[in-house]
């Protein structure tokens, strides 16, 4: 059995490793960085263009297996690299991880509580309407992808504030701590931003 998950393992660990090199290779081939320097306004010395290209590892006069072995490198090492502004892009990815989990961790709960529920009643009010009725919008839920649904979601949230006049629910950015938008502020504030994505996970 141990044998069998780490294999399982080692292939999805093969898989991340592919899918990540390959929209790396995509990314190097297709982006032009050179024109984010070019189009600025009075325009950068040319060595000092290649000089900052170089240190983002975006150089396209270094050829692609160079860009990719120095990629994989910093990648092994743990280093993702740095934003065009400087930013570390580590602390980033933390930050953002920290929030997906959140979301997934609270919405499969959510998620799984109400479908044992609903799944409950369902087999206490068997071949009644509210049963198919059930069945009906579960398969409709189902068959809409998840982006869809979170648009449909947010034209929802956006119809409730308008009616009520005040932004009930955040459906745009991430709560900060000290953010004075919304009605109430601290956990009620962190709350108003979670609702809808943990519902489009949730729902599911």
């Amino acid at each position: 059995m141990a044998v069998f998950a780490l294999r399982r393992l080692a292939g999805h660990a093969l898989l991340v490793a592919l899918a990540a090199s390959l929209a790396y290779l995509l990314a190097a081939t297709c982006l032009q960085p050179r024109a984010n320097f070019e189009g600025r306004t009075p325009r950068p010395a040319q060595h000092v263009v290649e000089a900052a290209l170089t240190a983002a590892n975006l150089n396209d006069r270094t050829p692609l297996p160079v860009r990719y072995a120095t990629w994989v490198t910093h990648i092994a090492r743990g280093d993702f690299g740095r934003t065009w502004d400087g930013a570390s892009i580590n602390a980033e990815l933390r930050r953002r991880i920290g929030v997906t989990l959140r979301l997934v961790l609270i919405g499969t709960l959510l998620g799984g509580v109400l479908g044992v529920l609903l799944g409950a009643y369902g087999a206490i009010r068997q071949h009644r309407v509210s049963d198919r009725l059930g069945t009906v919008v579960s398969s409709a839920i189902l068959a809409v992808p998840v982006f869809v649904l979170a648009l449909l979601l947010q034209l929802g949230a956006q119809w409730v504030n308008t009616v009520t006049g005040i932004r009930l629910i955040e459906y745009v950015g991430e709560y900060t701590p000290g953010e004075t938008g919304g009605i109430i502020a601290g956990l009620g504030g962190r709350l108003q931003h979670l609702a809808l994505p943990t519902l489009t996970i949730a729902l599911g």
